[in-house]
């Protein structure tokens, strides 16, 4: 029998650099209160963190020993009466229900219908709720040579990565879907992507901590220049293209005023996973 998958003894920290730029978005878009379904939780660093500052959290992923995870850690944080977790296959099935928000961090590229899944995160949102989307880039420096000289991403096979996205393809799949991108932000640059590859890297990617973080996710934000590794989106629930008019347009844009986020809020720098 597989031994089970390790709890959280502690909310996760702002200044964690491995979700560090993951964190500092969803503090700007969530508030608490809120209602958030969390899309491919993985083992919960997005949930239970939502959850610790108030939002009420829905998580599913297709893995059970995931899903029993993140609902140890909520349990033993004192956080199961706001974060609920499921299994669920998104291919086949889908959460009852309406959200204030949808986060959906590296699971779009894993999905076989992506069109069809941006469909219903939009059918369970809110009348101008936010989905908060991130994706790897098909720009990625380690990605692209390995296309270049393989022919192929062995990285992509490994993780199931049925696909890579430009900004362009994004945001026209997005507005197909019904969405009005708010904000683009290219992230992971060559200090990021390159850290995964060795024992010490993976290992250095948990230690910094206080003002280190910060300065980190600069120096690699900095390096973006060479080539992003992930793109992440800010869009709002909108009109789906084929159902758009003129008229209806105009409502819409009436209906989403920029006010609606609270001040301060704005398209930032998102992490979950190791991403090359």
């Amino acid at each position: 029998m597989p031994e089970p998958l390790p709890l959280m003894t502690r909310a996760p920290r702002d200044d964690n650099f491995l979700y560090g730029y993951l964190y500092r978005t969803l503090r700007r878009h969530c508030r608490p209160g809120q209602r958030v379904l969390d899309v491919g939780c993985g083992m919960g660093a997005l949930s239970i963190y939502l959850a610790a500052r108030g939002c009420r959290v829905h998580g599913v992923d297709v893995r059970a020993d995931a899903v029993a995870s993140c609902r140890r850690s909520a349990a033993a944080l004192g956080l199961d009466d706001r974060a609920t977790f499921r299994v669920m296959d998104l291919n086949r099935e889908w959460p009852p229900g309406r959200f204030d928000v949808v986060v959906c961090f590296e699971v779009l590229e894993h999905l076989e219908e992506d069109a069809a899944i941006l469909a219903r995160i939009r059918g369970s949102l809110e009348a101008g709720g936010l989905l908060l989307l991130s994706t790897p880039s098909s720009r990625a420096p380690l990605h692209r040579l390995r296309r270049r000289f393989l022919g192929r991403d062995p990285f992509d096979e490994r993780c199931g990565h049925l696909r890579r996205y430009t900004v362009r393809q994004l945001s026209e799949l997005l507005g197909r879907a019904g969405f009005r991108v708010e904000g683009v932000q290219r992230t992971e640059g060559l200090f990021r992507s390159l850290l995964p590859l060795t024992a010490a890297g993976r290992f250095f990617l948990r230690c910094p901590r206080f003002w280190l973080t910060p300065l980190l996710l600069a120096v690699d934000q900095a390096t973006t220049l060479f080539g992003e590794a992930q793109i992440v989106v800010v869009a709002r629930a909108g009109v789906p293209a084929e159902e758009r008019t003129p008229a209806a347009e105009g409502r819409v844009v009436r209906a989403l005023p920029s006010a609606a986020h609270p001040a301060g809020c704005s398209a930032n720098r998102l992490r979950r996973s190791p991403r090359s």
